[in-house]
C-alpha cells in the first residue's frame, strides 16, 4: 500500500520564517548587521510581510522558535510579534499527535488517502473574517527555558553527539538509504528501549531518568489514543503493527524528520547546534506552509529531498526574496 496526502492549504497564504531569518530581520532593524545583501533581503522581506499580514491577504505565524533565541531576545520578540500579530501554529506535539491520531484512523479503517488541513496546525481557522478582522498584537513573554547555560549546555551536548554519530557514518561509508531506514525506526525503537529502562530501574528500585519517563508517556499517550479510536483495549499486537505500517512511517513529520536527520548524518558537513530544532520545525510546519523560508543550507537540502514539491511548499533563502515579493503581490 502506497500513502498519499491531500493536504487543503489555506485561502490566506502563510509564509514561515525560520529563526535564524528572524535573526538576520533583527539585526538589520536595530542596525547591527553587516552583510549588506543579506541586510537589503532581510529589510525587503521585513516590509512586505509586515505590510501584507495587516490587510489580511497574508499570515505569518510563530512556530515554537522564542526559547532558541538566548540574547538579543527583546528585538527578536519585536520582529516576531509584529510579522505574526500574536498568531501561533499549534505546538509542535500537538501537531504531530493529531496527524497520528488521523493516521490511526485511516490505517484502521484500511484508507491509503490522508486528509489533512492548514486548520489542524491551528487552534482555531486564523482565516475566519472574525480572527483577521480581531486579530491583535500579543506580546506576553512566557520564558520556558529556564536555566539559560543549562539549555546552552544540552543544545551543545545533542549536536556533540550528532557529529560524533555522523563522523562514524562516514568513516562506515552509511548510505542515505540505509540511513533513512534507521532514522523512521529510530522513535520507536528509542521509545521501546526507554520502556525497557524504565521497567529495569524501577525492579532495582532505582529513579528512572527524565528522558525515559518522558517517552514512556509518549508511548502510552499513543496507546491510549489508539484504544480510543480502534475501541478495542489491551490490542497491543495491532497498535505495534500500526508503528510498523507505512501510515506511521509515511505521516508528514515522521517522513520528513527522517530525511532531513538521514540527509545530515549522511552529509561531509559538520553538524550544527541548530539542526535539530530545524528538523522539528520543517517536520511539523513544512506541510501545512506556502512558503518556508530558511537559511541556505536547509533550503538546498529541503529541495533536494524534493520536500517543496511533495508538500507543495515553496522552500527559500533571503537571496530568493525578490522572486517571493514578485510572485506574491501578482497574486
Amino acid at each position: 500500500m502506497t500513502i498519499s496526502y491531500k493536504i487543503e492549504k489555506s485561502p490566506i497564504p502563510i509564509f514561515w520564517i525560520d529563526t535564524s531569518i528572524i535573526i538576520a530581520i533583527a539585526r538589520i532593524l536595530s542596525g547591527k548587521s553587516n552583510e549588506p545583501s543579506q541586510g537589503k533581503n532581510a529589510a525587503l522581506l521585513y516590509d512586505f510581510i509586515h505590510k501584507r499580514v495587516r490587510v489580511g491577504d497574508l499570515l505569518c505565524p510563530r512556530g515554537d522558535q522564542r526559547d532558541e533565541v538566548f540574547k538579543g531576545r527583546s528585538i527578536f520578540r519585536s520582529v516576531d510579534t509584529s510579522l505574526s500579530l500574536g498568531l501561533k501554529f499549534r505546538d509542535r506535539f500537538s501537531i504531530q499527535n493529531y496527524e497520528i491520531r488521523k493516521l490511526m484512523s485511516a490505517f484502521i479503517s484500511n484508507e491509503n488517502t490522508i486528509n489533512l488541513s492548514y486548520l489542524d496546525a491551528f487552534e482555531s481557522d486564523p482565516c475566519s473574517d472574525k480572527a483577521v478582522s480581531s486579530r491583535v498584537y500579543t506580546d506576553v513573554d512566557i520564558n520556558l527555558i529556564g536555566d539559560i547555560s543549562k539549555a546552552t549546555a544540552k543544545k551543545r551536548s545533542l549536536s556533540t553527539q550528532m557529529e560524533s554519530l555522523r563522523r562514524k557514518n562516514i568513516e562506515d561509508k552509511v548510505s542515505f538509504a540505509t540511513q533513512f531506514k534507521d532514522e523512521l525506526q529510530g522513535d520507536i525503537i528509542a521509545i521501546k528501549l526507554a520502556t525497557e529502562r524504565v521497567v529495569q530501574a524501577r525492579k532495582e528500585g532505582l529513579q528512572p531518568t527524565f528522558n525515559d519517563l518522558g517517552a514512556l508517556d509518549k508511548y502510552q499517550d499513543m496507546y491510549s489514543d489508539w484504544t480510543n479510536i480502534s475501541g478495542k483495549q489491551n490490542d497491543t499486537a495491532s497498535f505495534e503493527a500500526f508503528l510498523q505500517s507505512e501510515h506511521y512511517q509515511g505521516s508528514p513529520h515522521i517522513l520528513i524528520s527522517s530525511m532531513l536527520a538521514a540527509k545530515l548524518m549522511t552529509s561531509n558537513s559538520s553538524i550544527e547546534p541548530g539542526d535539530a530544532m530545524d528538523i522539528n520545525h520543517a517536520s511539523t510546519i513544512l506541510p501545512y506552509a506556502d512558503v518556508f523560508i530558511t537559511d541556505r543550507k536547509k533550503r538546498n537540502m529541503l529541495i533536494d529531498l524534493k520536500l517543496d514539491d511533495k508538500f507543495n511548499c515553496k522552500i527559500c533563502y533571503l537571496s530568493d526574496v525578490e522572486d517571493i515579493i514578485s510572485e506574491f503581490s501578482a497574486s
